[in-house]
């Protein structure tokens, strides 16, 4: 959460959001609606904890879910503690975006920022290269996200003493099935905002 809200407040300046609009908003606009912004800015602080909390609960649900259907009785707390060490691991790209574009990329764009993805699917075509509905499936084909359903598998492993490649197909099952719903569902609002 930390490494998001700095990444806001460093990475996304006055100058990128002035570039990023100038070309669809007059000038006026564009600084009223940085004002707007920089006066919402507090609100950041409140979102992201939730947006958190609520990611993290949707995330224990689909595996208690799972679990209870399968094995019978487990704590929804046990589950919460796994995926939120789990997602421990999304803190790399995090560290890696922000140390490619204040270092490596220091002039960048919106999109670049919104569309950089390492070691991703995405990463190795380019963001120009393909459509607009496929950016967000080819961001999501990454690393990060193969050792996130690893470590899941890992942590309930650990929980309902089963072997790995069991809680790897508990993962699979739910977590797995509820990110391609999400990902359909993603696409399909692209499309239908795109057409």
């Amino acid at each position: 959460m930390t490494i998001t809200l700095f990444s806001q407040n460093i990475l996304i300046d006055d100058n990128v959001l002035y570039e990023a609009l100038r070309g669809q908003l007059d000038v006026h606009r564009v600084e009223s609606l940085i004002k707007t912004l920089q006066k919402w800015n507090w609100l950041t602080y409140i979102l992201i904890p939730i947006l958190y909390l609520l990611k993290f609960s949707a995330l224990a649900l689909c595996l208690y879910i799972a679990i209870i259907l399968i094995y019978g009785n487990i704590q929804f707390e046990q589950l919460f503690r796994i995926v939120m060490l789990a997602e421990i691991v999304y803190l790399i790209p995090a560290i890696i975006k922000i140390y490619w574009f204040l270092l490596i990329q220091p002039n960048y764009s919106l999109e670049d920022l919104q569309y950089f993805s390492p070691l991703s699917l995405l990463s190795l075509v380019g963001y120009a290269n393909v459509p607009q509905w496929s950016i967000y499936p080819l961001q999501l084909l990454n690393i990060f996200e193969l050792i996130y359903w690893l470590l899941l598998a890992y942590g309930l492993q650990q929980v309902i003493n089963k072997p790995f490649k069991t809680t790897l197909g508990i993962v699979a099952a739910s977590y797995g099935s509820g990110l391609v719903l999400w990902v359909a569902f993603i696409t399909f609002l692209t499309v239908s905002i795109g057409s």
